[in-house]
C-alpha cells in the first residue's frame, strides 16, 4: 500500500511560517534585551541625590540662664528622627565621611551629634531612620548680639526658630566621585510640658544648601 503523498505547497508555506515565528521571536528578544540594558544603563548613569526628612522633633529645654557673677550659659534639650532615604534603586551608598547634624539658632552652631559613622552602607532604594538627642550648656556669649535679641522675641511667643543642618561625605558604589552632602532641615518647635505628654510635630523635608557661614 502506497503511503500517502505530502503536499509540498503546504509543507512550505509550514516551513515558512516556522521561520517567520523564529526571526519575529529573536526581534523581540533583542528589542527586550536593549531596553533592558538601557533602563539599567540609565539607572547607573543618572544619580539621584540622597534625601532627608525630619519625622519627628521635641523640644524639651531651651533656655538662657544669666547671673551676677558671671556671663550665663545657655541651654538646651532636644530630641529628633530624621528619615534619610536612598532613592537610587540601582546603586548602594557608602559614607566617605560621618554625616553630622548641627544644630543652629540664627546662625549660631550651638551642638554637634554624629548620625552616620564613616564607612557606613545604606542598601539600594532604603531609608533609614536615625533617632537623635542632644543635650547641651554652651556660654552665653555664643549667641551675638543680634542672636541673643532673636532669643527675647521667639522666647515671648513661646515659639522657636530652629535649624539643623546635616553635612557629609558619600560615594555610590558603582562610582569613585565623592559627592558632598549638604542639607538644611527647619524646625519650628514650642518647648514641651514637663511629662511624657506627647507634641504633635509635622514632618518636614530638608532641602539642600550651600554652605556659606562659618559658625563659631
Amino acid at each position: 500500500m502506497a503511503s500517502p503523498r505530502r503536499n509540498p505547497t503546504l509543507y512550505f508555506s509550514t516551513k515558512v511560517d516556522a521561520w517567520w515565528w523564529l526571526i519575529l521571536c529573536a526581534v523581540v528578544i533583542a528589542v527586550a534585551f536593549v531596553a533592558g540594558a538601557v533602563v539599567v544603563g540609565k539607572a547607573f548613569a543618572v544619580i539621584h541625590n540622597v534625601k532627608a526628612n525630619v519625622e519627628d522633633a521635641r523640644l524639651d529645654t531651651f533656655s538662657l540662664y544669666t547671673s551676677n557673677h558671671s556671663s550665663g550659659f545657655f541651654a538646651g534639650n532636644i530630641s529628633v528622627a530624621v528619615a534619610v532615604r536612598n532613592p537610587n534603586w540601582a546603586m548602594s551608598i557608602e559614607y566617605t565621611k560621618p554625616l553630622v547634624a548641627a544644630f543652629v539658632f540664627f546662625q549660631r552652631r550651638l551642638y554637634n551629634v554624629t548620625m552616620v559613622e564613616e564607612g557606613q552602607k545604606q542598601r539600594r532604594f532604603r531609608t533609614g531612620v536615625h533617632l537623635l538627642h542632644a543635650a547641651w550648656e554652651v556660654p552665653s556669649y555664643v549667641l551675638d548680639t543680634a542672636a541673643l535679641e532673636e532669643f527675647k522675641k521667639q522666647n515671648a511667643t513661646g515659639v522657636f526658630d530652629l535649624e539643623m543642618r546635616l553635612t557629609g561625605d558619600i560615594k555610590f558604589l558603582a562610582h569613585r566621585k565623592i559627592r558632598h552632602l549638604h542639607l538644611s532641615c527647619p524646625l519650628r518647635l514650642q518647648v514641651a510640658p514637663p511629662g511624657h505628654e506627647v507634641v504633635v510635630f509635622p514632618p518636614v523635608e530638608c532641602i539642600a544648601f550651600t554652605p556659606e557661614n562659618i559658625y563659631f
